[in-house]
């Protein structure tokens, strides 16, 4: 997706819910699922101490597929430092969650929903 077209849908996120905006970043930024940046509020923390650090990956626990750990590459450190930042603003306002649903089931739901309303379709829809 280019640039433009993702600042575009990004701006339409950040007017309904800046949790669900700051999750399609790390989708953009680190080639998150869509379950795995629903669920990246545990990590964030060991994401900003891992930045800190000479070497350029994350590390991906809660919800991969296969159900192991993986890391994901950082190309942008300053991009990813500071949505981890705004992501971890926004759970602690939100009891640690980034999508404000009591459940994985219904974040999830709602986190599909949002993505088609702003427009998220086809061949630009997250993985």
């Amino acid at each position: 997706m280019p640039d433009s077209t993702f600042q575009v849908v990004h701006q339409k996120a950040l007017e309904r819910d800046a949790g669900f905006a700051v999750t399609l970043k790390f989708a953009r930024l680190l080639g998150l699922r869509s379950q795995e940046m629903v669920q990246c509020s545990a990590s964030l923390k060991s994401w900003r101490k891992q930045l800190e650090q000479p070497e350029l990956k994350l590390h991906v626990v809660f919800s991969t597929k296969g159900g192991g750990p993986r890391q994901t590459r950082v190309l942008d450190v300053a991009a990813v430092e500071e949505a981890v930042e705004q992501a971890i603003a926004v759970a602690e306002q939100r009891e640690g969650r980034l999508i404000d649903k009591p459940d994985l089931k219904q974040a999830m739901n709602y986190w599909r929903i949002h993505t088609t309303k702003i427009g998220l379709k086809g061949c630009h829809s997250p993985p």
